[in-house]
Order: structure tokens, then sequence, then C-alpha cells
């Protein structure tokens, strides 16, 4: 028997209240830390692939973490309902993504050197005062080596669904060329993309109008007039997919297509993409919010999904041991007018696409909340298709929107037990310009390589280790100082540096942010990298090389995903598609 797997029933079992569920409602080297107890941990134990099996099936709350970095969890495969937290962003993420202590959390990663990755995770985790943290012994390898499936990329979950929904319901797509053949014809075709609004900045399909997620459903009954094809587009499949069923499903009177591809199918085609464009959804008129009330009480019937108040709101989130998630699904303008606290702003559209981000902690409670609880609905709708049995809507009236501007950001799990040295911007400028510092840069490289520091060094956090040599190169320097957006990360990071170097260590007050307020000089490109950068999942159409390449084997990846799941006992959605 492995150690610590003998008294279990504390922390591995479901409570007793969830035993069944309510219907109706690699890399690196890094430090390897110790499993024993931590302070406010009740219990920190390994488990097999069959005990997590067992506990995916038992109906109560869990979280898989797998804690690699998010290029190679992207790339390497992972747990079907895995979610990622790489271990060198744990403590900025967390908080969000499990906001119950008593939640049963289980962390891998790929089983590589002793799970170090997986056992330093679960010890921050642990000294965070989560109570009941398991580490999958052998990681993702374990879990293959039982006969269970891994799979590639990111937000994989979500992304079968949409695959095994346009199967199941032979959903409307249509190409590039039956746009032109259409186009030939006379017909009018109004393209809408329906991206968050930084993504159609980044790139779209000229002269397509930017309706975000939900905000297409919404206003269903002004898109175009009756006769003219609506022909909607994403990046590549998924959001397209569910945008055109939820169109359907709210009774839109135009003829609704998919665009096969998206932009990247567009691209493939030969056809020049628009960057830069600015585009807003028009006003609602009462008109289509009245269509949109009566489709979400159809909807609503039609799929189970219960309502509540604020009281029972406050009612639930008292209740110890619950995970309770609030979304407010309405666009960014609006939440920022107003909302609800402890609300989280995530469009309902980019909740369901990206759920295993959003809501990492299965079988728990997710309610959504608007000002009419039409997009509520509509979200809820596709997340009670997803097997999340309980989703409830919010009622809540305007008035109860008091909070203003973006939410308050959670402060880093452990940053009060960071002890370190602070070095102003001015200060560190100075050391550096003397060549007595190297300041190490430990954001996400894609956020390095867009702006940092001038002549500053980037590091994964999690393989420090690795990259420390390549930083010291030239000659130790008397001072290593580290960034990252707002210096607080890089505060905890001080002490896992200071373990593997005699020089002193200490952190940029304000990270980079100050740095900048300060006018201190920037750069952008990948001057410094200490390592590999596969620390961030990278598209498509951001990959070195062929990017042709790229994006046809991105889009057989997702149609082939149908026969991937097919016969994964996680997949548990495919009984509500029929």
């Amino acid at each position: 028997m492995q150690p610590g797997r003998e008294n279990m029933d504390a922390s591995f079992a479901a409570p007793r209240r969830h035993a069944a569920r309510n219907e109706s409602s690699g890399e690196g080297s890094g430090s390897e830390a110790s499993l024993a107890s931590a302070p406010g941990a009740a219990h920190l134990s390994e488990i097999d692939p069959a005990q997590l099996r067992a506990m995916m099936d038992d109906g109560g709350e869990f979280a898989v973490l797998d804690v690699r970095e998010e290029g190679v969890f992207g790339r390497d495969g992972h747990l079907l309902l895995a979610s990622n937290l790489p271990l060198s962003r744990l403590e900025r993420l967390a908080p969000a993504m499990l906001p119950c202590l008593d939640v049963r959390i289980v962390v891998c990663d790929g089983g590589e050197r002793g799970d170090a990755l997986a056992r330093a995770a679960a010890q921050r985790l642990a000294d965070g005062g989560y109570r009941r943290v398991h580490v999958l012994a052998g990681g993702a390898a374990a879990w293959r080596a039982q006969g269970y499936a891994l799979y590639g990329g990111l937000n994989t979950y979500s992304k079968a669904f949409a695959e095994q929904l346009a199967h199941v319901r032979d959903l409307p797509q249509a190409s590039v060329a039956d746009l032109a053949a259409w186009q030939a014809q006379g017909r009018r075709v109004h393209m809408l993309d329906c991206r968050p609004a930084a993504e159609f900045r980044r790139m779209t399909i000229p002269g397509a109008v930017n309706y975000p997620g939900m905000e297409l459903a919404y206003r269903a009954a002004q898109l175009a007039p009756a006769d003219d094809i609506v022909l909607v587009n994403c990046a590549g499949r998924t959001r397209s997919l569910m945008a055109t069923q939820t169109l359907l499903e709210v009774g839109a009177r135009n003829p609704v297509f998919a665009l096969q591809g998206g932009t990247m199918g567009w691209a493939l085609d030969g056809r020049e993409l628009a960057y830069g464009a600015v585009s807003a959804c028009p006003p609602l008129a009462p008109a289509s919010r009245a269509a949109a009330a009566e489709a979400a009480q159809r909807l609503a019937g039609r799929h189970g999904i219960a309502s509540m108040d604020l009281a029972a709101l406050d009612a639930l989130r008292a209740e110890a041991g619950r995970t309770v998630y609030l979304f407010d699904v309405r666009t960014p303008e609006e939440y920022a007018a107003g909302h609800l606290a402890g609300a989280v702003g995530i469009g309902g559209a980019q909740l369901v696409h990206a759920l295993d981000v959003w809501a990492p902690v299965r079988n728990a409670v997710v309610v959504l909340s608007d000002d009419d609880g039409a997009r509520a609905v509509f979200t809820a709708m596709w997340l009670k298709q997803m097997e999340w049995h309980d989703v409830r809507v919010l009622r809540a009236a305007a008035a109860e929107f008091r909070e203003r501007g973006a939410a308050p950001s959670r402060a880093p799990l452990n940053i009060a037990r960071a002890q370190a040295a602070l070095r102003a911007p001015d200060a560190a400028a100075a050391l550096q310009a003397r060549g007595e510092a190297a300041i190490v840069d430990i954001e996400d490289s894609m956020s390095y390589k867009r702006s940092h520091i001038a002549g500053a060094w980037h590091a994964v956090r999690a393989r420090l280790a690795d990259s420390l040599p390549a930083i010291v190169a030239g000659g130790p320097p008397r001072e290593l100082i580290l960034t990252c957006a707002d210096g607080q990360l890089a505060r905890i990071a001080c002490a896992e540096l200071s373990a593997l170097t005699d020089a002193p260590v200490s952190a940029l007050e304000g990270g980079t942010a100050a740095w900048a307020a300060a006018g201190l000089p920037l750069a952008e490109g990948a001057e410094r990298l200490s390592g590999p950068d596969d620390d961030v999942w990278l598209r498509a159409h951001q990959r070195a090389g062929d990017t042709r390449k790229a994006m046809l084997e991105y889009l057989d990846w997702e149609e082939g995903l149908v026969a991937a799941v097919a016969a994964d006992a996680d997949f548990r959605f495919r009984e509500f598609l029929g």
C-alpha cells in the first residue's frame, strides 16, 4: 500500500449529503515539496487512478488540477475533466478557481520526477488552507496506463461537446465557397462574429459585426431582415457552432449557418483578414428584449432551470462545504456599470466555452446573473446539457447591482507568508545599470514578449532551477531581482530562488507595472528567454513555421473529438443531445 492511502475516509469520500447528484437544482526540475500535512491541512495524501475514478462517480464536489504549464498541458495530454492550474501561477489563480477550502482537490502532473510538480502544488494549496488535497500518484501517465484516455488542447471538454452537438443535430454550416455562391446569387448575407471584443479586434473577417456570445441570441429578433442569411463565425468551430444552435433554440427568424473553420477557414481559402476592427452591438430594441424574455421562459421550462433570489443565494453561500460560483453573464460594459458583490464578469458563451477554467470544481453550484434573466437562461441551458446539474438563475432587481467598475483583485494565496526584500523601481534600475543586478521576469512568456523591463530575463517560475545557469552565465550578479505584472508572485517566489543561489534575492516593489509607471525603459520581443517558452499554449495563428499546416491540424483535431470521446466514461452529456 502506498504511503498516505490507508486512512482516506475523512478527506477522500464525498460528503454524505452529496452522495447523489441533485437533478433539480515536466517539465523542469523545481523543488520537490514534502507531502507532510501543513498548517490548516486536515489530510494530504496520494490516490491512484481507480480511486480518482471512484471520486468522479460519487456525485460529490471535486476538482482535478493539472499543474503543468499551460503549453505542456495542451501539448502532452491531460485528463478530460482536468483544469489547468499552472504551478507558476497557482497562488494567483487558486482563490477564484477554488473558493471553498473544503473541496476535494486532486493535483496531478505528467508523472515525471516522482510527481514533483504535483507535490509542490499540493503543499502550496495545503499551506493556503485547503484541507482535502490529494496527489494523483504517477500523474497523467498512470491514468493512461490504466487504460483511460488523455486529450490535447485547451477547453477540450467544451469543444468536444460542441462537436458532438454539431454531429447529432446536423447543425447548418456553410463554407467560404457557399458564401461566394450566395453573394453571386444576390442573397444578402450578414457576417456576425460571436467572439469577445478583444479577439474580434485582433483579427476578424472584413465586414463582420461583433456580437459577443449570448448577445447574438439576446438580439435574435433584430439581427437582419427575415429573409437574409446570418452567417456566424468564431476563430475555429466551437463558439460558432454553439451560437448557431442557440439562435435556433430561441427561434431566430433568419436562415442561420456557422462558418466552417471561422477566421481560420477564411484564411485557408486565401482571403485577407481585418486587423484592429472596432464594432459594437446595436442597442437592444424593446421588441427584441420581449422576444428574448419569451424564449428564456420557454427554454427554462424545457431544461428545468431553477431560479433563486438574493436571500437564497446568501443562505447557499453560508452553507459550509459548498462551492458556489456566481457569474454575471452580461457584457463587460454592463458589468462595469453595476453588478452584484462577488460576481465574476464573464460572457455566457465564453463561460460555456472555457468552463474548465472558470468553474473547475465539478458538481459545484453555478449561479448566473444578468438584469432580466434571458442571457442567464441561455447560458444555463448549455451548462445543463453539459451535465452540470446544479445551475440556477438569480432573480435580482437592478437596484441590487451596486458594485461599480472591475471586480477587486483577490490577494494571492500565501501572500501573507511571503517575506521578501523589496527593491523600488528606481533603485532596481540603478543596480541593473551598474551591472550589479539581474532582473528576472516570471510573468508568462507571452506577456513578457509583449512588454517587459528592458534588459530583463524571462524565466518560468516552476523552472527557476533550470533557468538560473543561463541567467548567471556571464558571471553571478550581486543581486537577483524578481518581477511579475504586479510584483506579488515575485514576492512569493523569492524564497524559491533563494534556495537555489547564494546571491541576494529581492522582489521589484509593485512589479513591472510600477516600473512602467515610473517611466523606466521597457522592451518587447523574446530577447532573453532563459528556457523553453512552452508555458503558454499558442493558437494556430501564433505558432512559428507553417501556419497553414497548424490551422489545418487544429481544425482536424476539433472535428476528430467526436470519435475521440465516443467511448470515454467522462463524456456524460451525450444523452442530452438527442
